[in-house]
């Protein structure tokens, strides 16, 4: 007992030594090995945690608080479906056990199980209707479901008993980011970063954030530390790119766009997003080179194939245009766009009559279109 109280105080290597103490009094108690497993996974000793969690099962296999530590420790090792597999186990033995209600919700949530979820937090709910994990998964839960207005209603309701839930602040921000109140998902953010300034996922939101009410450079100051260091993601560098973009500064733009592209050469939104950066720098040739790669990755990509189709119509390449906009109309038939670029490609090559009939075209699909 004495070392679960130290623990609970986060005095970490009194705990532990606490529970080495009783394992020299008591080699096969299952609850002295759990309590070690925890020190070990409070150490990222996670091989010794293993160990010691798997004598304490031996020795106490029904134990639920041992089963759902089980499922944390698989959660550190990256493992979600060993983890929702022992939360489960630990909930079979022990329906009401708000922990591991608690953790499975979470689990299934992020498996997209939002049914199962939402009978573990009605579980909970019933025991404990105030308990502030419990508020914050029906939250979660209403804004993996899409229902945003909820989802921040409930948010609302936790943080007025709760104004310092850490979690619960992240994930207000992220709810009015969705719902573009943007300058309401700033502030949220901004409180969480006053208290954990080194957050990288965090800072990233802010970021976005910003980018989105047009303010780059103050999106640039949460963007530049984060590409100092070794190991930034792809996502970050593609920030900063389309921060430079907003500056008019595409020399920057592609050299950040160019850095992301290298890290995630698969991801065409980023392909499409620096063959934009090389065109406003005036490279046209090595945008089209980028842009044809980016469709060739994602066919889908409008943005990409609206920039090569512009591209050709500017350069009075029109045969080129018409090319370009044959795959798009495959798949994509009925988009008033894809007809208005075939009138001004026909009507670049002298052939108004067949520009007339897109352009009808793209009415007939959209009355108040304006290309």
């Amino acid at each position: 007992m004495r070392g679960y109280a130290l623990l609970g105080l986060r005095r970490i290597a009194d705990g532990c030594l606490s529970y080495q103490e009783a394992l020299g009094v008591d080699e096969e108690s299952a609850a002295t090995r759990l309590g070690i497993a925890k020190c070990a996974i409070a150490r990222r000793q996670y091989e010794t945690a293993q160990g010691e969690l798997t004598q304490s099962l031996k020795l106490d296999p029904k134990n639920p608080e041992a089963i759902i530590l089980k499922g944390d420790l698989a959660q550190i090792l990256s493992d979600p479906k060993g983890a929702a597999a022992a939360y489960r186990e630990a909930v079979k033995l022990n329906p009401a056990h708000i922990v591991a209600n608690l953790r499975l919700a979470a689990a299934n949530i992020a498996e997209g199980d939002f049914v199962a979820a939402r009978k573990g937090i009605a579980v909970v709910h019933q025991q404990a209707p105030s308990h502030l994990h419990g508020q914050y998964l029906k939250a979660l839960l209403l804004f993996r479901e899409g229902k945003n207005a909820q989802a921040r209603d409930a948010l609302q309701e936790l943080l007025k008993v709760a104004p310092d839930n850490m979690p619960g602040i992240v994930l207000a921000g992220a709810v009015a980011y969705t719902l573009k109140t943007y300058g309401q998902a700033e502030k949220y953010f901004s409180r969480f970063l006053e208290r954990y300034p080194g957050s990288i996922y965090v800072r990233r939101l802010m970021a976005e954030t910003l980018l989105q009410t047009r303010q780059p450079q103050r999106a640039l100051e949460h963007l530049k530390p984060l590409m100092a260091g070794q190991g930034a993601e792809a996502s970050i560098y593609a920030l900063a790119g389309e921060a430079y973009m907003q500056l008019n500064d595409f020399n920057q733009a592609t050299a950040h766009f160019e850095k992301a592209a290298a890290l995630a050469p698969e991801n065409a939104a980023i392909r499409t997003e620096l063959g934009a950066s090389r065109l406003g720098a005036g490279q046209s040739d090595r945008a089209l080179a980028e842009l044809g790669g980016a469709i060739g990755l994602d066919p889908g990509q409008s943005k990409a194939g609206t920039l090569v189709v512009l591209i050709h119509l500017q350069r009075g390449e029109f045969d080129k245009a018409l090319d370009a906009l044959a795959g798009w109309k495959k798949r994509d038939q009925q988009n008033p766009v894809v007809e208005n670029f075939y009138g001004m490609a026909y009507l670049g090559k002298g052939e108004t009559q067949t520009a007339r009939m897109h352009f009808e075209k793209a009415l007939s699909l959209n009355p108040t279109f304006i290309g």
